[in-house]
């Protein structure tokens, strides 16, 4: 049981670092900067990238949460 919880803390050190690594993307856009002309697909785009950390940060939050629920859940099991 040792081996699969150290694969969960494998997988959520992953995810962390996934997270970290795509977040910084967003904060800049050199292409959205020089448009002066910008219409309405240049709004979607900015949101699509504003928007994307929050997305994936959700989803690794709700990942890692259940990667702990189920390892709780295990040792509990082994303990009774």
């Amino acid at each position: 049981m040792e081996a699969r919880s150290g694969m969960k803390n494998v997988l959520a050190a992953t995810i962390a670092l996934v997270v970290l690594v795509l977040a910084p993307a967003a904060y800049a856009c050199p292409m959205c900067a020089l448009n002066d002309k910008a219409g309405l697909g240049s709004w979607f785009i900015l949101l699509g990238m504003l928007g994307t950390p929050f997305v994936v940060a959700t989803v690794a939050i709700l990942v890692m949460r259940k990667i702990g629920a189920s390892s709780v859940a295990e040792s509990h099991a082994d303990a009774s």
